[in-house]
Formats: C-alpha cells, sequence, structure tokens
C-alpha cells in the first residue's frame, strides 16, 4: 500500500523564527510563500504555507506546514489549486522538490535537519507478528470460494478480530487494512471488501462492548 508521507523539519528551539526566514529567502520561483488565505487573512496559529506553481506534469499547489511542538514542523498536507487528489507519486515529487530547495538547506544551516517517511506501508507496519500470523493462518487454510462460510473458517477469522481488538496498542483503520491485505494478494481481491466492512463492524462491536461493559 502506498500514502502521502509526512516529513518533518527538526530544528533547534531558539532558531524558529530564523528557521521560518531562512525558508521564505529561500522560496523562489516555482516556489513563494504565503502569509495569508485567500481571504486575506492570517493563516491558523501554528500553520505556514508554501504555493508551488505548475511544473511540468504537477499541477499548482499549497503545502502546509503545523507547528507540531518546539523544534519540529510538520508538512501536513500538500493540496493541488484544481479538482481532484493528487496521486502518490506527484505528492512525493512535490515534497522531494520542497525539501531540496527550501526546508534541507534552511533546517541545515542552523544545525537542524529533515525528514520524509517511506511512501510504502505494509501490513507489519500496523498489526503485531502474531496478529499476520493469524491473519495468513485464515487467508491460506480457508475456502475463499464460498467466503469462508464453514464454522472452522469463521473461528480463524474471529481469532484474528479479537487478537487485533485486544493487543493492538492503535486502531487500524478498516481502509488501511483492506489495502495492506490486497497488497499481500493473500485473499482474492474481489472479497476483500466484504472482509473489510465485517472487520470494521467487528472492531466497533467490540470497542462498544468494552465501553459499556458492566452498565445495566
Amino acid at each position: 500500500m502506498r500514502i502521502h508521507p509526512d516529513m518533518n523539519i527538526r530544528f533547534p528551539e531558539s532558531k524558529e523564527a530564523e528557521l521560518l526566514d531562512a525558508m521564505k529567502s529561500r522560496a523562489t520561483p516555482p516556489w513563494r510563500w504565503l502569509q495569508n488565505n485567500p481571504h486575506g487573512e492570517p493563516w491558523d496559529e501554528g500553520y505556514y504555507c508554501f504555493h508551488r506553481d505548475t511544473v511540468g506534469a504537477d499541477c499548482a499547489c499549497l503545502l502546509f506546514i503545523y507547528r507540531a511542538g518546539p523544534g519540529n514542523f510538520l508538512v501536513v498536507n500538500i493540496i493541488p489549486q484544481v479538482s481532484g487528489r493528487m496521486s502518490v507519486d506527484q505528492y512525493v515529487r512535490v515534497l522531494h522538490d520542497f525539501d531540496e530547495r527550501i526546508a534541507e538547506p534552511a533546517a541545515s544551516g542552523l544545525g537542524g535537519m529533515t525528514s520524509i517517511d517511506t511512501d510504502k506501508r505494509t501490513l507489519e507496519d500496523y498489526f503485531s507478528p502474531e496478529a499476520i500470523q493469524l491473519l495468513e493462518l485464515f487467508c491460506k487454510s480457508s475456502n475463499a470460494a464460498d467466503h469462508a462460510a464453514h464454522p472452522s473458517d469463521q473461528l480463524k477469522w474471529i481469532r484474528f478480530l479479537l487478537y487485533v481488538h485486544r493487543r493492538n496498542a492503535q486502531p487500524v483503520p478498516a481502509e488501511t487494512f483492506g489495502a495492506c491485505l490486497e497488497a499481500r494478494n493473500w485473499w482474492p481481491e474481489d472479497d476483500i471488501p466484504r472482509l473489510v466492512n465485517e472487520y470494521d463492524l467487528a472492531m466497533q462491536l467490540l470497542r462498544l462492548a468494552d465501553r459499556t461493559a458492566g452498565a445495566v
């Protein structure tokens, strides 16, 4: 599965204003600093914005930075100025261009650094090895032709769902689970939406059961 990756800009806490000035000064075409939003008002507190003109096949866009904490800026979004959503490839190209032209030189000049997450995600990024083993057992030993309707196949699926609910520290969105499972090629692609819906419903029911345990 591929995602729009995050980018961090880390710098000495005392040099935040200097970093902003350095990035502004490096914002030369096709980049420029945007002080205000389209209504002529400052952006929400903690947010900063750069505009990038159309470059080749990449449309004009706005790149938003958020002050995530002392000494840490986070690129939180890149929004195209045309209808539709940027592909992962376009997003990554724009992000790397911003890093190479503006962020990295500005941060390194002040003793800071930048980092861009990988745009690829797998089951291992979200689930424990034990959970993945249970999922693999279900996928590879169940009858996909009848949608795992046999009680023994259903039990394997339920064991995976219960394990994820009880052991995963953070909930994994259903669409993320589905995309990672599809990338694994363990289950017929046309039946994955059904598993995703079952996964989503199960996680909601189990969380609700936990919250209401003991209630009359």
